[in-house]
């Protein structure tokens, strides 16, 4: 029998309830919870929390208390997703499965007609004359397709089959979330998951603001959702939907009573400053250009055919201003370095380009780009080191990652998906029942192309965060566009057949999913346990943990990542084991005969190391076959081939440990092709170049990373390293002459060598060593006047320059350091606002701390360390703290052999002890200074006090034995010896020099050891 049936699609129902309360958690757990640890020391930008501070107690709560830290810090986000997508999907099949309600089975024959407003506001229902697909099945369609497309990549995707295939799960979990919502919410329903998108975003911005003032006011806001570009995107359903709220009281005059829509209205008009603010903290340009599109879709959809045509043409002028934005300012100064940011997008999307036009149809595979874009840059990073500093590990374009990644197949499929739900939604419009459902619509559907525009310039959909709000904003428009007279849900429940049918489905997707979620979550946790367990020395546990995140990463660049931990983590054991080999060898040969169970540990530790090495070899081997010049994987090669030498070392096999030597400069040749400017990597490449490159190449290679980078230590090694050569002096001439040929010239274009600046830093450098600091002065303010006639402003390295200048000039005449106050102040007013500008600031401000207690001004640097300590100041803190410095200024001076008054450095010492009784180096450089004047009961008490105080046992057993090596009879020194020996078990040898060969040494023969080395004992360089 047919029935007319009278269908009431608004009406709430348990499955919608259920929905409602997933989508509550899933959203506001992707934009608030975070999984980051506690942080050893403070973040960069970062000021201590203050005493009994409210949001310190809300951060803790919304970083669960830091008890499952991930590397990233947000990868709880993609498992609240992921999980609530699994949830979902079981949701909808249950209620799917259990059958309509008595009364309400709907046969085919049945027709139906849908309850009107009593407003009539709603258009007419347009009945489908004849049969076509509704554009919202075809987005349906296109999007089934496009998951399947990439899974199917799997197939050519080798051999990073398993990239492509943990990537293509992730993704579709994302569309799991998606079809639940879409299929299992009424529009009403929908329209109030939309009231919680708008909530949660208050909620964040309210964060962001409140984090940036108290924790973080140096960088731009990123907090709670980890990254300005992914948190400006989260913030733009929210402005959207908070200005369609404001404006709600005009465009919605038959909808509800007056009161209620002036209480709306004066609600979104209340939070949308609150969101600009937060909004403007980002200083994102990509999301900009995704809020500017949606407010012109909201403009599109809400004006009629003339209107929509100006919005088209406004859009398009828009679009011609924003990429003559770009052409003109990606080349322009910036001391953030936004231009450069700029320009590395510009480079991803041309690496995206390259890499389809390999495989035009196909594309590489799920995570093709993530694996191969950064190969390109070789061939750019030389012109342009600063905005391909780091891994271009995306295309920077959603689509352009889509498109290198699924070709233009998966491009149109995506594409498809999205266009097909523009035109749904067009099409539901105007048959809505009530204004509110159309515009609420309106608002989602432009917050959702917002978000889409934006990913135009982006890749936040592969990032935690904006995946929680693209998919779920997509999901209520699906609910929202339904317009046939029947429900998804009771169209499934028809007959048996079908529930049966979607009930598999159902539970086949959600079970994997919810699995393949806590997995991947586990991993994320397993990388920072396995860091843990390393620098706890309990390696079977770190490789167990990083062969997990290995394994069950879905996300693919996070997936690469965990393999270069994996690799690591089998290094450094593998180095550990050998380590703890030579040191028992070395104790057991002290001993005759020699110790044969430490001999018998040693190898059993030797032959762990091999296959630990064999291992990683056999893991970075497969990671650079699936991720060609991944980054640093030249870097880890140069470590193993590097144990592989001392390994045959070992077994007396010089010729293999050549070899392996060769092979180990030949890697980090390769790293250096793509980390030309990384200062460890260049650094140590010319010290182990050295013999096999003229020294004027090394200088060139190990300058050009002091352009945008600081000195760092072991650039000591390379500089005593050339110095050993017999031909130094003959060699060092024409290097720096060449270095200070451009002093001779006026125009950069003359310059024999582009990094002439750089190369007189490291004639400086070399010129300190030799304790010629006049000289090192004269050299860096040459090297500053250089900085001058660059063609782009360096301004890194122009600070770092100052800072260097500052300690040439402290040097010189420590017992003046005015001079080297004011240059270090220059360093400081150079330095850029960025990342390694603060850096550069840091190491400015220690040195100034020095310069300050050298000039007595101790209350000034009591000032400047009580600063960051506002509100709980612990003067004992500061005492000990002054008294450390006051040690480090004196070790400093001591070990560059500067002509400095004994006098003045005595009582510096002296004051150390008085702040801090209890300071080790204080009373080992009391024993020193005792030595040097001769008073070697005094030196022996000092080294006592020290031991107190905690001092290595070991250090002062050395001091001892040198002591005794000149003064081999004396009496006191032989008990102390025998004091050290019963005490601490430090056995000092019996001197076999003969009494009286030495006197008492000069003030110039320090013997204590220092923190840092003294001149190389090679030739010294020209003046």
């Amino acid at each position: 029998m047919s029935l007319i049936r009278i269908a009431d699609r608004d009406h709430v129902r348990p499955l919608h309830v259920v929905l409602i309360v997933l989508v509550v958690a899933v959203v506001a757990g992707g934009c608030l919870l975070t999984s980051a640890g506690e942080p050893e020391i403070l973040p960069d930008g970062a000021v201590s929390w203050q005493p009994d501070s409210l949001l310190w107690a809300v951060v803790r709560l919304l970083n669960l208390r830091a008890s499952y830290p991930t590397p990233d810090g947000v990868a709880i986000k993609s498992l609240v997703l992921c999980m609530g997508a699994a949830v979902a999907a079981v949701v909808v099949v249950v209620a799917v499965a259990r059958g309509p309600r008595r009364g309400e089975g709907i046969s085919e024959t049945d027709t139906i007609v849908e309850e009107r407003p009593a407003d009539g506001a709603g258009g007419p229902v347009v009945p489908v004359t004849r049969r076509q697909i509704h554009p919202l099945t075809g987005a349906w369609a296109f999007a089934v397709l496009y998951v399947l497309w990439s899974f199917a990549s799997v197939t050519w995707s080798q051999p990073g089959r398993d990239i492509a295939l943990a990537g293509s799960a992730l993704l579709a979990m994302h569309y799991l979330w998606t079809f639940a919502l879409g299929l299992g919410l009424s529009r009403v329903t929908a329209r109030h998951a939309g009231h919680v998108v708008l909530v949660t975003a208050v909620a964040t911005a309210l964060m962001a603001v409140l984090y940036w003032r108290e924790r973080n006011p140096v960088l731009r806001a990123s907090y709670p959702v980890g990254n300005p570009t992914t948190l400006a995107a989260c913030l733009i359903p929210g402005l959207i939907l908070a200005m369609g709220a404001a404006a709600g009281f005009f465009v919605g005059r038959t909808d509800g009573s007056r009161g209620r829509r002036v209480a709306v209205a004066l609600a979104g008009l209340a939070v949308l400053p609150l969101l600009g603010g937060a909004f403007y903290l980002t200083s994102s340009r990509g999301a900009a250009v995704g809020l500017s599109a949606a407010f012109l879709t909201v403009l599109f959809l809400a004006l009629r055919f003339r209107g929509r045509l100006v919005v088209v043409g406004l859009a398009v002028l828009l679009a011609l201003g924003g990429a003559a934005y770009v052409w003109q300012s990606k080349d322009a100064p910036s001391a953030r370095g936004r231009s450069a940011s700029m320009r590395v997008r510009l480079y991803a999307w041309q690496y995206a380009l390259d890499l389809n036009a390999d495989r035009v149809f196909l594309g590489q595979g799920q995570g093709g780009f993530a694996r191969k874009g950064d190969a390109l840059a070789v061939r750019d990073v030389l012109n342009d080191p600063q905005a391909l500093d780091a891994r271009v590990s995306h295309a920077h374009s959603e689509y352009l990652e889509v498109f290198a990644d699924l070709g233009v197949v998966g491009l149109i499929l995506f594409a498809g998906a999205l266009g097909l739900t523009f035109r749904a939604v067009m099409l539901a419009l105007p048959a809505l029942p009530t204004a509110r459902c159309r515009w609420s619509l309106i608002l989602l559907t432009s917050a959702w192309l917002g978000l889409a525009v934006e990913e135009a310039l982006g890749v936040g959909l592969r990032l935690p965060g904006v995946p929680t709000l693209f998919y779920t904003l997509w999901g209520l428009i699906w609910a929202m566009s339904y317009t046939r007279d029947r429900s998804p849900v009771s169209v499934l429940q028809r007959t048996p057949l079908r529930r049966g049918l979607v009930l598999g489905v159902g539970v086949l997707l959600a079970v994997p999913a919810a699995e393949l979620a806590r997995r991947d979550f586990a991993a994320a946790c397993g990388q920072n346990e396995a860091i843990e367990h390393a620098e706890a020395l309990r390696w079977d546990e770190a490789i167990a943990r990083s062969d997990y995140a290995a394994a069950w990463r879905l996300p693919p660049q996070r997936r690469l990542v965990a393999v270069d931990r994996q690799v690591t983590v089998r290094l450094y054991a593998a180095r550990h084991d050998y380590d703890q080999a030579m040191g028992r060898l070395q104790r057991a040969y002290q001993t005759s005969p020699p110790d044969a169970r430490l001999i018998a540990a040693a190898q059993e530790d030797l032959e762990r190391c091999l296959v630990r090495k064999r291992e990683c070899l056999e893991q970075l081997a497969a990671l650079l076959d699936k991720a060609p010049q991944f980054w640093n994987a030249g870097w880890l090669q140069f470590q193993l081939r590097e144990l592989e030498h001392r390994l045959a070392l070992i077994a007396q096999n010089e010729k293999e440990a050549a070899q392996y030597m060769g092979a180990a400069v030949d890697a980090l040749d390769r790293e250096l092709r793509r980390q030309p400017f990384h200062p460890v990597f260049a650094a140590t490449y010319a010290t182990m170049a050295v013999g096999q490159r003229s020294l004027d190449e090394l200088f060139d290679i190990a300058a050009r990373p002091l352009r945008y980078r600081r000195i760092v230590p072991v650039y000591d090694d390379f500089l005593e390293r050339i110095t050993e050569a017999e031909t130094f002096t003959e060699a060092y001439e024409p290097v720096l002459d060449r270095s200070l040929q451009a002093t001779r010239v006026d125009s950069f274009a003359d310059w024999e060598t582009p990094w002439a600046p750089e190369r007189l830093r490291l004639c400086a450098m070399l010129s300190q060593a030799f304790g010629r600091h006049e000289q090192a002065s004269s050299l860096l303010q040459e090297a500053i006047r250089l900085y001058g006639k660059l063609p782009e402003s360096a301004p890194v390295g122009l600070a770092s320059c100052y800072a260097e200048l500052s300690q040439a000039r402290f040097f010189a005449n420590p017992s003046d350091p005015l001079p080297a106050i004011e240059t270090a102040k220059l360093a400081v007013k150079e330095a850029p606002p960025s990342h390694i500008g603060r850096e550069v600031i840091r190491t400015v401000n220690e040195l100034l701390v020095l310069y300050r207690l050298a000039a007595d001004q101790e209350d000034v640097v009591r000032d400047k360390l009580l600063a960051p300590l506002i509100g709980h100041p612990v003067p004992e803190a500061v005492d000990r703290d002054v008294a450390n410095r006051y040690v480090i200024l004196c070790r400093l001076l001591i070990s560059h052999g500067t002509d400095v008054d004994m006098q003045r450095v005595q009582a510096w010492v002296e004051r150390a002890i008085e702040l801090d009784p209890r300071h080790p180096g204080g009373w080992e450089l009391a024993a020193q200074l005792s030595y040097l004047r001769g008073d070697l009961t005094a030196c022996l008490e000092a080294l006592a006090r020290s031991l107190q105080a905690g001092n290595d046992p070991a250090a002062v057993g050395a001091f001892v034995a040198e002591l005794l090596s000149r003064y081999p009879d004396h009496a006191e020194l032989q008990q102390f010896a025998a004091w050290l020996s019963r005490e601490f078990g430090v056995s000092v040898p019996v001197p076999t020099t003969q009494p009286g060969t030495t006197t008492a040494p000069a003030a110039s023969q320090p013997i204590m050891p220092v923190s840092e080395p003294g001149p190389p004992s090679a030739s010294v360089p020209p003046e």
